[in-house]
């Protein structure tokens, strides 16, 4: 599967809102439970940490965007810099005005001067994790982007263009308080992420650590749950097991294995995935984990039950080419597994280190006098 390697992040505030909203401006209920279930994907990018918004349900006011204002500073204007690193006010207000109404929830007699210096310093301490990656990427491990980090930002953008379509998108970034130039800016945080990950972990220990922990297998599911998902009949589950035992010994007796998964299998997720599973401890059910891990290489296993059915399993040498594969999952899901939490305490500890400069601009600054509206005007 090709990997979109944007941060949950950048992905989250940039374009979420306006995807579940139907990129309308209008009123919202948001929670901190609106998004659910499963992760954005973003091996690369997972070094940084997000800052927590305040609980609890509000009712939004009118969602505005980026072309609603007319902005008292430049795109351009420097706000501060992070350890010699510039934040403009473009990246400031893109976080800035994304985040606004969760605080305020469209009153603005809460900036009182002490309120908008905590969301400021809030605002920065964001930066200081984006810059820190860059800075550690550059400055300690001496990483630039690469010709084939560029071509990734650019595709991603491009992939969000496609799926939101071209007005949707344009519709998406005003919305989120961020043009285009400045998405892609942001995007490069993303990659500096990737060229961390990739030099923390060399080739042979990514090869090394999958040969340790991952297995490669196929099978043949013979369900013993109806279409509602309840358990059959005790008299039809033992002809499942029944037909699960010849299917195990025409395997065994050297009948092809994918043809019998074709033929008899009801798993769909063998239809996307002919080659089979390739995932580590935890990721499936523990009948099934576990005879995995114990089937020798090209081995194939009795019927072996768990919730879903009976399942007779084919064990398959490790690809470890299709394992450092980058446009893969599992290769993504090594290195954060291998280096993620020891590269997120590094940041935390270099991005502590890191001086932050404010300029005069960044100062005056208010939530009063970023801009003004139109529709005030």
């Amino acid at each position: 599967m090709k990997k979109t390697r944007i941060t949950a992040l950048l992905l989250a505030l940039a374009l979420g809102a306006a995807a579940l909203g139907g990129c309308g401006k209008k009123n919202n209920e948001v929670t901190n439970d609106t998004v659910k279930g499963e992760q954005i994907e973003a091996p690369a990018g997972e070094v940084g940490t997000e800052t927590a918004q305040p609980e609890g349900t509000t009712d939004l006011p009118e969602q505005l965007g980026y072309s609603d204002y007319i902005w008292n500073y430049s795109d351009d204007e420097v706000m501060f810099t992070i350890g010699g690193h510039p934040i403009t006010f473009a990246e400031f207000i893109y976080y800035a005005m994304t985040q606004k109404s969760y605080y305020d929830n469209g009153d603005e007699s809460y900036w009182t001067p002490e309120n908008t210096d905590s969301y400021k310093a809030t605002i920065v301490d964001q930066y200081k994790q984006f810059a820190g990656i860059k800075l550690l990427a550059t400055e300690k491990y001496k990483l630039e982007l690469t010709d084939e980090n560029i071509i990734n930002i650019d595709s991603n953008f491009e992939s969000l263009r496609h799926q939101y379509g071209s007005e949707g998108f344009a519709e998406a970034l005003d919305y989120s308080f961020v043009t285009a130039d400045t998405f892609k800016h942001l995007l490069k945080y993303d990659e500096y992420s990737t060229l961390l990950l990739k030099a923390s972990a060399p080739d042979d220990e990514v090869v090394k650590y999958a040969d340790e922990n991952y297995v490669h297998v196929q099978h043949v599911l013979i369900g013993t749950l109806d279409d509602e998902g309840n358990a059959l009949p005790e008299e039809e589950k033992a002809k499942k097991l029944e037909l699960a035992k010849e299917i195990a010994g025409k395997a065994k007796n050297g009948e092809d294995f994918y043809s019998l998964v074709e033929q008899y299998g009801e798993d769909p997720g063998m239809e996307g995935n002919p080659e089979g599973y390739t995932f580590t401890y935890g990721m499936m059910v523990k009948e099934f984990e576990d005879e995995s891990f114990r089937l020798a290489n090209n081995e194939i296993s009795e019927p072996i039950e768990t919730s879903y059915g009976y399942h007779i399993i084919k064990k398959l040498p490790l690809d470890f080419a299709a394992i450092l594969d980058e446009d893969g999952e599992t290769y993504w899901e090594i290195l954060n597994t291998m280096t993620g939490d020891s590269l997120t305490a590094e940041l935390q500890e270099y991005v502590a280190t890191l001086p932050v400069v404010y300029t005069d601009k960044f100062n005056e600054l208010t939530m009063q006098n970023i801009g003004t509206l139109k529709t005030a005007e």
